[in-house]
């Protein structure tokens, strides 16, 4: 009786990621110059995937000289990261400063998992550690080949199972799944947006966005206004 459940569970975990899609939610903790919670989806099947995120727009005013601006607000729809696997794609929509809404275009980028020895229970899952260095991070990742998908929240991808918890060693970014579940959500994302670009101009944007921003609204404000920039890093490090 217990062979026979097992060989079960096998199988209906094998057709469950073949015939449906997968929805697994997570909370995405991110503390880089203020701290976040983001309640993400991620929705898998056997083509294509999608991490959807979202947070209102907060924006704090001590007094009339001193603004604190977030330049990656997210607007009603969000930020999300979507996978064609036959075309070895990834599209990251990513709303800016004033509504101006990008869209990343890029080849999905090899990640470099090392899978080490130690496993533990998380929820009802068998899991096992991996750790790599992504975009100028290092992660631990925590996945279960009970779900023998190769995917995960944000753009970690590549473990022989799902990732269900991922974090930076800072702990600036957590994600931790909190249900798995069967889905008939059709993975069909809108990819369009004010500008569409490649990775190349996105990090050379990383790296100046900030400061040429910066420039650009000190030169407006009023004399003796303060304004304090609340995202100079981001989630990925580009050297």
């Amino acid at each position: 009786m217990r062979i026979f459940f097992v060989l079960t569970f096998i199988v209906s975990i094998n057709c469950f990621s073949q015939k449906h899609t997968i929805k697994v939610d997570y909370t995405f903790n991110l503390n880089i110059g203020q701290y976040q919670e983001f309640q993400s989806i991620l929705y898998v099947d056997k083509k294509k995937s999608l991490f959807l995120w979202n947070n209102p727009i907060v924006r704090k005013v001590e007094d009339e000289n001193n603004i604190s601006i977030n330049l990656n607000e997210l607007d009603s729809i969000g930020s999300f990261n979507f996978r064609l696997f036959s075309k070895d794609s990834l599209f990251s929509r990513i709303p800016y400063f004033n509504r101006k809404v990008l869209l990343l275009k890029e080849k999905t980028p090899e990640i470099n998992w090392k899978i080490i020895n130690e496993v533990k229970k998380i929820g009802d899952y068998n899991c096992q550690k991996a750790i790599a260095k992504f975009r100028g991070r290092d992660y631990i990742a925590w996945f279960t080949s009970e779900i023998p998908i190769r995917s995960g929240p944000w753009k970690l991808h590549g473990l022989p199972g799902l990732i269900l918890i991922a974090y930076d060693t800072s702990k600036e970014i957590q994600f931790v799944f909190t249900s798995i579940s069967k889905s008939y959500y059709k993975i069909s994302p809108i990819l369009k947006a004010d500008q569409i670009i490649g990775l190349s101009e996105y990090k050379k944007m990383s790296k100046s966005s900030s400061k040429d921003f910066f420039k650009k609204l000190k030169s407006k404000l009023p004399r003796g206004a303060k304004i304090k920039i609340t995202s100079k890093k981001g989630i990925e490090k580009f050297d």
